[in-house]
Formats: structure tokens, sequence, C-alpha cells
């Protein structure tokens, strides 16, 4: 019996749709695992990074939990969406978490355990006695997000500021810097609604 091209071409985009649909439920269902978690984890207390989400994000296991943390302090930008300006920072962000932070377990430091309107908890990452955030803005990988006050602002935008002087990272670029302040001018006039 012979095998049409048309039956080898059936089977190959059925192949592709059930790989994307397994896949995609793997997804979703891992989305849903860690954003409907409620479980409360005591600031000082260790997560175990299991896998970064993008530059200012990562999905972190506590005992059997697990949920997403929003990093507070910095906006990094999404390695995902193809804007040619922000890709090479993005990713400079995201390879670093991962490198740094992925399998490896953090301590969880928050003054007021607190969740974003995506369920993320929102909090600083130490490594050691590396505070993630703080270094990802001394390096030029990550700016400071000021559209929501937080209690090291001051620090951060002290460690920016001199990013920015020194041309680290991200304040290497004209295009990628003017935007940038582009950006905090709305985040400033945001926080001040």
């Amino acid at each position: 019996m012979r095998i049409s091209f048309n039956t080898i071409y059936f089977l190959i985009i059925c192949s592709f749709i059930a790989c994307a649909l397994f896949f995609t439920i793997k997804v979703v269902s891992f989305k849903q695992d860690v954003h409907q978690s409620n479980h409360f984890v005591a600031s000082g207390e260790s997560v175990t990074v299991i896998r970064v989400v993008d530059g200012d994000e990562v999905a972190v296991q506590h005992g059997r939990q697990r949920f997403v943390v929003r990093i507070l302090g910095i906006k990094s930008f999404d390695p995902t969406v193809h804007d040619p300006l922000f890709a090479p920072a993005a990713r400079l962000a995201y390879q670093y978490l991962k490198q740094e932070t992925q399998g490896r377990e953090l301590r969880l430091i928050y003054y007021d355990w607190a969740r974003d309107d995506k369920h993320r908890v929102l909090a600083y990452l130490h490594l050691d006695e590396c505070d993630v955030g703080l270094h990802m803005v001394e390096q030029g990988m990550s700016v400071v997000y000021e559209r929501y006050p937080f209690e090291r602002m001051d620090a951060y935008l002290a460690e920016e500021q001199a990013a920015m002087q020194q041309k680290h990272g991200l304040w290497a670029y004209p295009a990628v810097v003017k935007r940038v302040l582009l950006l905090k001018r709305v985040w400033q006039q945001e926080a001040g609604e």
C-alpha cells in the first residue's frame, strides 16, 4: 500500500497541531498553578527559582507551592517583544537572571506582603547578600521603575544615575536612553496622580 503525499502532509500538520496543543496546555497549566497560589512566605525566607519569566519576573517554589515574583523596583524590557531598540537590553536582563538565579535558592525580602493585579508577589530577591534588582540597575540591565514608590527607591536611583553616567548596559545607547527617559516621565506623572 502506497501512502500519498497528501496523507503524509496531513499527518505532519496533525503532529504540529498536537505538539502545539500539548505545550499550550502545559504552559496554561503552569501559569494557573503559579498564579493561583495563595501561599504566604515570610520576608527573609528562601525560595527556589524554577523558571525565569522575563527580566523582572521569576517563578519560584517554596515547599510545594509555586508562585511568580515580580522584582520590586526595576523594569526590564520583554525579550519576546520584537523591538530592535530594546532587544539587546531585554536579552541581557533575561540571560543574567537565568544564569544567576535559575535553580538556585534566593531570599525573598519585602516590607509589606503584597501582590499586584496579576497575582505576582512583589518582593526583592537576594542572592546571598546581593540585591539582584539593585545589581541589575547598577549594570544597566534594568531601569528603576518609578511608577510605584518603594522602600529602596533612593538607593536604586543613585545607582541608576551612576550607571547612566558611566554608560553601563542600556545607557550606552542614545536612542534607548531617549526612550527610557520618556518612559520615566510617564511613570513619574502616573505616580503623582
